[in-house]
């Protein structure tokens, strides 16, 4: 299956009510605050990536996938900066901070 495929699947009606139920419980657990850079480790092709970032009054939006088919269609649709990366070697040093 290809990016375009699998983002489609979002636009499914099923798709649509899960995506929405997952962003729903990202949102209670994530304490992202003004200013602060929003990490989405395995962002795929994106969606919930661009959900954050529409959201967001204040913060950078940062998606990160080793697939780098994904991460040109996720940079392809805009809405935040993607980085074709390995989680277990993200290429932003040592100052980044995370909090869960």
């Amino acid at each position: 299956m290809d990016a375009a495929q699998y983002a489609a699947w979002y636009d499914t009606p099923r798709g649509a009510w899960i995506g929405e139920v997952e962003y729903s419980l990202l949102r209670e657990v994530l304490e992202w605050r003004a200013g602060e850079t929003l990490l989405d480790v395995g962002c795929g092709t994106g969606y919930f990536t661009r959900r954050f970032a529409a959201e967001s009054a204040a913060g950078e939006v940062v998606g990160v996938d080793r697939d780098e088919s994904a991460v040109r269609y996720a940079a392809g649709k805009g809405g935040a900066e993607y980085w074709v990366a390995d989680a277990r070697r993200l290429p932003f040093g040592d100052k980044a901070s995370m909090s869960w």
